[in-house]
């Protein structure tokens, strides 16, 4: 007999066409609120690869410690 495992975590992205991308705070906060597992937040500012310039790993930082203050408990991200 099968038997399903309930999910211990959920990560939380946008944009899977593009591989995913950062979630929006409007998304996170929504998500918060209706999940009870811990939410694991993507931090990747645009698709095309994973090598980021300066503003984008300060936008990357900043949503990052945002995504901690909405409650996210992790977040994600790849960087070359």
């Amino acid at each position: 007999m099968l038997k399903l495992q309930e999910p211990d975590r959920i990560e939380l992205n946008s944009a899977l066409h593009l591989g995913g991308l950062s979630p929006s705070l409007a998304v996170l906060t929504q998500a918060v609120k209706k999940i009870d597992i811990p939410i694991i937040c993507m931090v990747r500012p645009r698709g095309a690869g994973f090598c980021y310039n300066e503003l984008e790993k300060e936008v990357m930082f900043e949503d990052a410690k945002n995504f901690l203050r909405s409650r996210s408990k992790r977040f994600s991200f790849l960087v070359s």
